[in-house]
């Protein structure tokens, strides 16, 4: 996918319907290599451990936070510790947070 970084669940809309699960991940990737002061290049493996990892739950709360903003929506903080890598959040948040942005390329999340 092209180097588009979500900044807004606008940005997620524009792009191709089957490239928008890889531009959530990544998203999700980039604000846990920020939390952890990762650089961008470096490589994060999407079924790393968040907690393995040394996030702390404050951290969690920040990129919750991040998350809800982007995206436009209230993430219960539970399903961060509920699902604790990104494969698994990634998942959570195209089937039950955005499942419209996934379901319809003409979806229109501003309600």
């Amino acid at each position: 996918m092209a180097d588009q970084r979500i900044t807004e669940i606008s940005d997620l809309l524009e792009i191709p319907l089957y490239d928008r699960r890889e531009a959530l991940e990544e998203l999700v990737t980039h604000e846990l290599k920020s939390a952890l002061l990762m650089e961008d290049d470096d490589y994060l493996a999407p079924d790393s451990v968040f907690f393995e990892l040394g996030l702390t739950s404050l951290q969690l709360s920040e990129i919750k936070y991040t998350l809800d903003k982007v995206l436009g929506c209230e993430i219960e903080v539970a399903q961060l510790f509920n699902r604790p890598t990104i494969e698994q959040l990634v998942s959570y948040l195209s089937e039950h947070v955005i499942a419209e942005a996934f379901a319809d390329p003409d979806a229109d999340l501003h309600r």
